[in-house]
């Protein structure tokens, strides 16, 4: 039987966690009754009143603050103990409630999207990172439908709310009293939070030798601007390109594996080491590179301008030389052509693959081979420290990278709640010297 309304944090949570969309195969929400499309209707009509947060030519988008109860632990107890069992035991739920909760109140940021699409009005609603409902969708509407209202409805009592004060002028007093530290946006010197957690320093330069940070450090300008006229290579040719993919992946510890692509080459008489550790660890949707004459400018040429017969798309991942789950987490070593010539660029930008990053470009200017590194603004500054590292809520998982409201003055971010803080036990002192920033105004719409 369903509850007609979330009353507390709690429930809330369990809704939120059993209807985001990033929990489905195409991160996609599930279709929605009829009934809550209408409690949906409502509350956008409510916003329509306030200015939105952007706008533009396609969306009108508002993000606004609510809470909600946390209730007791008695309470959080007692809707739990069909779940108690040797390992999950009612000690557990306590700790459990008070680490979730430490607050009486536990404040949502939401986020409407309002927009018209193919002549019909589209609503998007998330909560936190969480995409939980879409008032329609081709793909999906098919899907059983899911009842919303309880959480709608919980969420329009909490938005009228939020109008009154947005109307009266109290919004952000509002704010001011209710948004603890730990779920504001804040900024930190990096060298400020290192020092604070050395941990953290440790962690990030693990695995760098001394001299290699030096020396990369000592090519930082060049690296940071492009000198048009640093020497470049006259001809690029596959093997080359596979020399500095093997050069990049021995830098950083990988050895050669056997992988079905390789076992093909060799089969067909062409697999030198250099290629051997390329299909070892590249994506292997290659669209025919390691088919090309290893020794043909002109090949390599029309192979990087996608003509035939040398170029054959079978997916559009050939310079991706280590893969990964995610490709913000790969490694891409790019041939790019200057009008004079070619040099190789390395491209990682994430924050743990830095030093991947490092020892690529090490490699490849040791070997005397041209090199630029792409992001480089992004990247040195993270061996300096001589930027900011953006504080985010607790309940910002961070898996979408930086929001994009700390975009412009950090590049990384961490969380309070991230273990390596909690460990240190440093946690005040880090919001002591954290630089806070304001929540997104809301002012009534001028009729």
């Amino acid at each position: 039987m369903r509850k007609e309304k979330l009353i507390t944090a709690p429930d809330i949570d369990d809704w939120i966690w059993r209807h985001d969309a990033a929990r489905g195969g195409i991160h996609l929400p599930g279709p929605v009754t009829p009934e809550s499309l209408a409690v949906l209707d409502s509350i956008v009509q409510m916003m329509l009143d306030i200015a939105p947060t952007f706008e533009d030519c396609y969306d009108k988008r508002w993000e606004w603050i609510v809470s909600a109860p946390c209730g007791t632990m008695q309470q959080y107890v007692n809707e739990r103990k069909d779940a108690i069992d040797e390992d999950y035991t009612e000690t557990d739920i306590r700790k459990e409630f008070r680490e979730k909760y430490p607050h009486p109140e536990k404040i949502y940021r939401i986020t409407l999207i309002h927009s018209v699409i193919d002549g019909q009005p589209y609503t998007a609603l998330f909560i936190g990172h969480a995409f939980v409902i879409e008032s329609h969708n081709e793909q999906t509407k098919d899907w059983p439908k899911t009842d919303a209202v309880p959480f709608l409805a919980w969420l329009k009592e909490e938005t009228e709310k939020t109008r009154e004060r947005v109307r009266s002028g109290t919004y952000a007093t509002w704010l001011a009293e209710t948004v603890p530290k730990e779920e504001k946006y804040g900024l930190i010197s990096r060298k400020v939070l290192r020092d604070l957690v050395p941990a953290i320093r440790q962690r990030f330069l693990e695995g760098i030798q001394e001299n290699d940070l030096r020396e990369f450090l000592a090519m930082k300008d060049r690296l940071l601007v492009e000198d048009p006229m640093a020497p470049l290579i006259s001809e690029m040719t596959l093997r080359t390109y596979l020399r500095a993919a093997a050069l990049c992946l021995r830098a950083s510890g990988c050895r050669k594996r056997s992988r079905y692509k390789a076992e093909e080459a060799e089969k067909g008489g062409r697999l030198t080491d250099d290629m051997a550790m390329y299909l070892s660890w590249a994506d292997g949707r290659d669209d025919g590179l390691c088919q090309l004459p290893e020794d043909d400018p002109e090949a390599f040429r029309g192979y990087c301008q996608e003509k035939e017969p040398w170029y054959k798309w079978n997916g559009g991942h050939p310079w991706e030389i280590r893969t990964s789950m995610s490709i913000e987490h790969s490694m891409h070593l790019y041939p790019a052509q200057r009008n004079y010539g070619w040099c190789f660029l390395v491209s990682g930008s994430a924050y743990g693959s830095s030093a991947e990053a490092l020892q690529y470009v090490l490699a490849l200017h040791r070997a005397g081979l041209p090199v630029i590194l792409h992001d480089a603004e992004k990247i040195i500054p993270r061996f300096t420290e001589t930027d900011a590292v953006a504080i985010c809520p607790d309940s910002d998982p961070l898996w979408a990278g930086v929001p994009e409201r700390v975009r412009p003055y950090a590049n990384d971010g961490i969380a309070l709640s991230n273990e390596i803080i909690e460990k240190s036990g440093m946690r005040k002192q880090i919001i002591a010297e954290a630089q806070w920033l304001p929540e997104p105004e809301l002012a009534w719409k001028e009729k």
